[in-house]
């Protein structure tokens, strides 16, 4: 019998997508900063090299390769694949966030009232994102729709 995640899987999961996204809103406001706050420049900045601005390439291939695990595991109806699932993100996320290797910033991020109020607003926009694209990602495979 296939069981979706208990309410502390599935608030584990938000608070590890939270961290993630948060990290990532983080970098996004110090280049936004760094280019004085011009929305322009900052997306200029981004399509000029998207494979490496745009995407962290290897947090995506985890995110593909659990989804691809979830599903097989999912196919062959093993009850436990969400938990596996999960502990093996948050293995795979803790790894990736040591091994980064930050590049030397001209200038370090300076949290100004007009930096900490883009960082709520961006990381409340993302909680709102996740819980939306939890709820209907991790419950349609168990509902019964088909």
């Amino acid at each position: 019998m296939l069981t979706s995640l208990s309410p502390y899987g599935a608030i584990l999961a938000l608070l590890i997508i939270v961290a993630w996204s948060g990290f990532r809103c983080v970098h996004a406001l110090h280049m936004l900063q760094l280019d004085s706050y011009w929305n322009t420049r900052l997306l200029q900045w981004l399509w000029a090299m998207p494979g490496r601005r745009l995407i962290d390439s290897q947090s995506g291939l985890v995110l593909v390769g659990l989804c691809g695990l979830h599903v097989v595991l999912w196919t062959l109806e093993i009850g436990y694949a969400p938990y596996l699932v999960l502990g093996l993100w948050c293995i795979a996320g803790v790894i990736l966030l040591w091994r980064r290797k930050q590049p030397q910033a001209k200038m370090a991020l300076v949290y100004t009232t007009r930096a900490v109020r883009i960082l709520v607003l961006a990381v409340c926009i993302n909680i709102a994102m996740d819980i939306v694209c939890h709820n209907v990602l991790l419950i349609i495979p168990y509902s019964g729709i088909k």
